[in-house]
């Protein structure tokens, strides 16, 4: 079975999480597989793990969101995160 890895995305104020077009929603090159909204209004996407293969493991690992809202409107964005390998 192929885990789920989630995102939290917050856009600049003025614009609204739910007019994102989840469809063009990318993390370094894995498409978005879902999204949901968060009770706190924020869009949490989910990747599929496999996916995320040529991601580097590390403390302090640069990862990159890309992607549209319904009306074209493209955005990126990125956070510092820490990226484990868990092994087989």
């Amino acid at each position: 079975m192929r885990g789920h890895e989630g995102m939290g995305i917050d856009l600049p104020e003025g614009y609204d999480e739910e007019e994102i077009d989840i469809s063009t929603v990318e993390c370094e090159g894995a498409p978005a597989i879902k999204g949901m909204m968060a009770d706190d209004g924020r869009l949490i996407v989910k990747f599929d793990r496999e996916d995320l293969v040529d991601v580097s493991t590390g403390n302090s690992v640069e990862m990159f969101v890309t992607g549209k809202l319904i009306d074209g409107t493209p955005f990126i964005g990125s956070d510092i995160i820490r990226v484990i390998n868990e092994g087989k």
